[in-house]
């Protein structure tokens, strides 16, 4: 299977489950390639092999996730050495890996995978308390169920304390115990981590930006490897923005910045240093340098934003 067929496939799921679905971001070094929302926003990476995902990939989408509110999903077709299979989640840099089955089934009725892979194989997690509750409610010792599944009794003191066991043993324990013990596995999870704001930025217009919006009271994020280049947070409120040295090139990015900005649902600007012959594109302010470097306070950024938008 090529990408492009794999996208297209994946933005017709989504779209089928009455998701918003942002237009593809352009394939290339991005973080991301659709972005999508109904309940809670999802940033997908979608790849044929999920181990072509790079540690700065991983690591970008995560933090753009975490200022957007965003939940990262990767969606492949296949690792370097197995196809991933149906219910199966696997992991790369701390990300949830699944094929575009899962997926569907995760967004049509909510069903979590079961299991996880690893190099080592296949494993699901144990619900420990509900085991323990079941083994100690049939007078059976630690020893005496591991001999049932096979297993020693240090494994069903692991397994007791929420610890993995693999399909096999999961399912002889289920069998044995007549309980439901499998957990399914949360791969839609919060990115939570510590970033501060960037100053030190070597592109000199981006650089001029986030200055004169730290000197308004702005925190600047930037987010690298995305069609726009920071999110501005002042309090809870956000905005995102992007620098474009030629118009031509704005205008070639505005419209997927648009799609994404309302996905998102977080308002967009960006900043020409050429003199740009609209105010907006899409929806999205456009502001010239010298319009940006004139402004003074917070509300003034606001309020040219709103006009720009309506014109």
């Amino acid at each position: 299977m090529h990408k492009d067929q794999l996208v297209s496939q994946v933005a017709d799921t989504l779209n089928e489950a009455d998701f918003e679905v942002s237009r593809i971001v352009p394939y290339g070094s991005y973080c991301f390639d659709i972005a999508a929302r109904r309940d809670l926003v999802l940033m997908l990476k979608i790849l044929v092999n999920v181990d072509s995902m790079d540690a700065v990939q991983a690591e970008h989408l995560k933090r753009l996730c975490h200022l957007v509110s965003g939940y990262p999903l990767l969606v492949g077709d296949r690792t370097r050495t197995e196809k991933i299979e149906d219910d199966v989640v696997h992991e790369r840099y701390d990300l949830p890996a699944i094929n575009i089955e899962t997926l569907r089934l995760l967004i049509e009725s909510g069903a979590l995978p079961l299991i996880y892979g690893t190099k080592g194989g296949y494993y699901v997690r144990i619900d420990g308390k509900t085991l323990k509750e079941e083994r100690k409610r049939r007078g059976l010792s630690l020893g005496q169920l591991g001999e049932m599944v096979g297993v020693s009794r240090e494994s069903i003191y692991n397994y007791e304390h929420d610890g993995s066991a693999s399909v096999e043993t999961a399912m002889a324990l289920v069998e044995k115990l007549g309980v439901d013990l499998i957990e399914p596995v949360d791969i839609l999870k919060r990115v939570e981590m510590q970033i501060r704001p960037d100053l030190a930025i070597e592109n000199e217009l981006l650089r001029f930006v986030a200055f004169k919006l730290n000197r308004l009271g702005f925190g600047v994020y930037r987010t690298p490897r995305t069609p726009f280049h920071a999110v501005v947070q002042e309090s809870r409120d956000k905005l995102v923005t992007g620098v474009f040295e030629h118009y031509n090139s704005l205008r070639q990015n505005a419209q997927v910045i648009s799609s994404l900005s309302q996905v998102i649902d977080i308002t967009t600007f960006l900043v020409s240093h050429e003199i740009p012959n609209m105010d907006s594109i899409e929806g999205v302010a456009i502001l010239r340098e010298d319009e940006f470097d004139d402004l003074d306070k917070k509300s003034d950024l606001s309020g040219m934003i709103k006009e720009k938008q309506h014109t």
